[in-house]
């Protein structure tokens, strides 16, 4: 594995994933519509043009709900019961590059061994609870982990849900994501094409004069 060492959530992390699409971002890359662009696929070209141009990253991005910070917060409490559960140990890495491509990243919420991976949510009660009744992984969040076993290399992804406001049998939710190579090749496709629009689109911008006369 290709890995950046920085602590995520931190500004050098921040720094790192600059310009690159990361797994969170996959399904803003792959997002279509019947009538043409996705305003999600559109907005976030834009938000690498800017960064990939600036070298900063794209500061909208800095805002966290209270949502986010919660789960921020019970991160690390939800991989701990993970791995009592488990029985397995859990790395933790920065951000992981591609095999090959230097702008396509993901940062694990954790490595298991040699071959597995973890993906945690601390939601609101309700989304647990609809995972939960829904028995498999939440589909919003399968391009993440697919992007998550590509950077790194690895056969599977444990999606964790967890909610402690809950009783103890319900408070945590596993449930095993497999790597699909034929899914994998389209995702590096899409991630191709998503890139080369994003340069097409800086190549066109240099072409603009800095002044232009009255």
């Amino acid at each position: 594995m290709r890995i950046i060492e920085c602590i995520q959530g931190t500004p050098e992390w921040k720094q790192a994933r600059c310009g690159r699409i990361t797994g969170s971002r996959m399904k803003d890359v792959r997002a279509t519509i019947k009538s043409g662009e996705a305003a999600s696929r559109r907005n976030y070209r834009a938000e690498l043009i800017c960064e990939t141009l600036t070298h900063l990253p794209y500061e909208d991005n800095d805002f966290q709900s209270e949502d986010m910070l919660r789960g921020i917060e019970l991160e690390a409490e939800a991989r701990a019961a993970y791995s009592a559960v488990t029985m397995q140990e859990v790395t933790q890495v920065g951000l992981v590059l591609h095999p090959a491509n230097d702008r396509i990243a993901s940062s694990p919420d954790g490595l298991v061994g040699l071959h597995g991976m973890v993906e945690i949510k601390v939601p609101k009660t309700g989304t647990h609870l609809e995972t939960l009744m829904l028995g498999l992984t939440p589909s919003q969040y399968r391009d993440q982990m697919h992007t998550g076993i590509l950077c790194c290399e690895r056969d599977w992804c444990d999606f964790v849900s967890y909610d402690p406001r809950l009783s103890k049998e319900y408070q945590l939710l596993i449930f095993r994501f497999l790597r699909d190579d034929k899914e994998l090749i389209l995702i590096e496709a899409a991630a191709k094409t998503f890139l080369d629009e994003v340069d097409q689109s800086i190549a066109q911008i240099a072409q603009y004069p800095v002044f232009r006369g009255f």
